[in-house]
């Protein structure tokens, strides 16, 4: 499952996951754009999603790693955003593993 929530001063993005994972952040160029790669993921969530009515994000967009062994998801803002706090939670209280990712407005 994906959840974003959208605060005043960021967006948490919030990803379940069946178990820790490895991943890496990358801003894109012109700061609109955000890559995460998590190597080893197979996805089974929603691939595209389209936030029109949301005033920072405007979608996100999952595709395959270069080598095919993992997924890519592309975060795209209707300005410019940067990455804050971001990490992997451990199961508690009847979740499991939760990768948050903050994103600056």
């Amino acid at each position: 499952r994906v959840r974003i929530g959208e605060h005043p001063d960021r967006i948490r993005l919030v990803l379940d996951l069946s178990g820790p994972v490895q991943y890496t952040l990358e801003a894109q160029p012109g700061g609109a754009q955000i890559r995460v790669d998590l190597p080893g993921v197979a996805w089974d969530a929603m691939r595209t999603w389209q936030g029109k009515t949301t005033p920072v994000l405007a979608g996100y967009a999952v595709e395959a790693l270069p080598d095919g062994k993992g997924a890519r998801l592309i975060l795209t803002a209707h300005g410019t955003i940067s990455a804050g706090l971001n990490g992997v939670l451990p199961p508690e209280e009847g979740q499991g593993y939760r990768l948050y990712l903050d994103l600056g407005k």
